[in-house]
């Protein structure tokens, strides 16, 4: 397939900002991570990395507009395909949000509670990583659909598997001991980290409607 100059531009910009969303949730994961470990120092300098790489990934995203604006893609496909890398840039802004709500409220995370945490973190990474390896593949000249339509049926599983998650996290925090701050406060920031593979679900969604106008 042959791609013109502003494509292959707007490809190149496509694959930087991926990787800035994957770094932003490693980022994120880590600082969930350090915390938990009891590294306050880590876990700001993971939360920090955090946010750079969040504004690193708004940039890029400026770039790709204003390609998009020049004349890059299809007009029947460009507004699609805008609303899709807004709707990926998402994921770093979730990623970051909760980031920062540990650094701002250092929230207690009782120690029973460390392992369902460890999993989201596991499987939210996974999530996000499909959603990549997907786009990738998207914006592959060499590219075939079906295996988009798998990554992104995975997307889904992986975002179900983080809601059962969140369930038994949910009713294992309220059947504890802890005060009900304490608890409000828990599910708060289980909220935050749930909205990162909420929003991967979204820009999976999102990818899906792009695929379907390419199919010829």
């Amino acid at each position: 397939m042959w791609i013109f100059k502003k494509e292959k531009k707007s490809i190149e910009h496509i694959v930087q900002h991926l990787l800035l969303v994957d770094r932003c949730v490693e980022e994120s994961m880590a600082t969930l991570a350090a915390w938990m470990e009891g590294d306050a120092a880590g876990m700001e300098a993971h939360c920090e990395q955090a946010s750079r790489t969040e504004s690193e990934a708004d940039e890029t995203l400026y770039q790709l507009r204003e390609l998009l604006f020049s004349g890059a893609y299809l007009p029947t496909i460009r507004g699609n395909l805008y609303r899709l890398l807004e709707q990926t840039d998402q994921i770093a802004n979730a990623a970051e949000h909760f980031a920062n709500l540990l650094s701002r409220e250092h929230p207690h995370i009782p120690e029973s509670l460390h392992h369902s945490l460890h999993l989201l973190a596991g499987t939210t990474r996974d999530t996000v990583s499909a959603q990549r390896s997907a786009m990738e593949m998207y914006f592959d000249p060499k590219g075939e659909l079906d295996p988009i339509r798998e990554l992104t049926h995975l997307v889904r599983e992986r975002e179900h598997h983080v809601d059962e998650i969140e369930e038994e996290f949910t009713r294992t925090l309220f059947a504890s001991k802890l005060a009900l701050a304490e608890k409000l406060h828990l599910k708060q920031l289980l909220r935050a980290l749930v909205q990162i593979t909420d929003v991967t679900e979204d820009a999976a969604d999102a990818l899906d409607v792009v695929a379907i106008r390419s199919v010829v």
